[in-house]
């Protein structure tokens, strides 16, 4: 579904896969050595619902290890590691899908 390497370090890779185009059975993966291994993360988009997939991932242009995802779900996750560890924001979207997000610097 969707895949980004870190703006800042292109061997930090995340990607989010399903076993078919329903999007069945949906995984959100991390990789630090350029994709030769991959890291599956749990802690985003499958905890309250096991088929909400992440459609959306995006880095913030100001903080080089700060990156945002988006899920199927309409929730929005946040990592300040590069992907290590996410917290779910506060964000009261209807159930809509995230599917394309856009992250720039604020000028406040």
């Amino acid at each position: 579904m969707h895949i980004s390497s870190a703006p800042q370090d292109a061997n930090l890779v995340l990607v989010t896969v399903s076993t078919n185009a329903r999007r069945d059975n949906p995984e959100f993966y991390r990789s630090v050595d350029a994709e030769s291994h991959w890291d599956l993360i749990d802690s985003v988009g499958q905890g309250e619902n096991p088929e909400d997939m992440v459609v959306a991932i995006d880095w913030d242009p100001a903080i080089w290890n700060r990156v945002y995802a988006g899920t199927d779900g309409g929730k929005i996750y946040r990592s300040g590691d590069g992907g290590q560890r996410w917290e779910a924001l506060e964000v009261d979207l209807p159930r809509i899908a995230v599917g394309a997000m856009a992250v720039s610097i604020s000028s406040s």
